[in-house]
């Protein structure tokens, strides 16, 4: 996971100090997660928000990489829907 870290917030433009502020942690604290520390689910969900990726991947390196888009969901009226009958 430390690599992962590392390799996607380096993509992201972000420092450790800069990451750290944004989810609550210390520099150190994410110095110490991309050197191969232990954290917990809390702060990956955390660490994954705020760099734009699944949770998975940086964990385990598993799935897809980037949340996808919310997808806007189109409503159709169902008076135009059956104007043509």
């Amino acid at each position: 996971m430390g690599a992962r870290l590392a390799t996607i917030r380096l993509e992201r433009g972000q420092t450790k100090v800069a990451l750290a502020r944004l989810i609550d942690l210390s520099a150190t604290a994410i110095a110490n997660i991309e050197k191969g520390a232990q954290t917990g689910v809390d702060v990956l969900e955390s660490l994954a928000k705020a760099l734009g990726v699944s949770p998975a991947w940086l964990a385990f390196g598993e799935g897809p990489r980037e949340i996808p888009k919310k997808r806007r969901v189109r409503t159709v009226s169902v008076q135009a829907a059956h104007a043509d009958r």
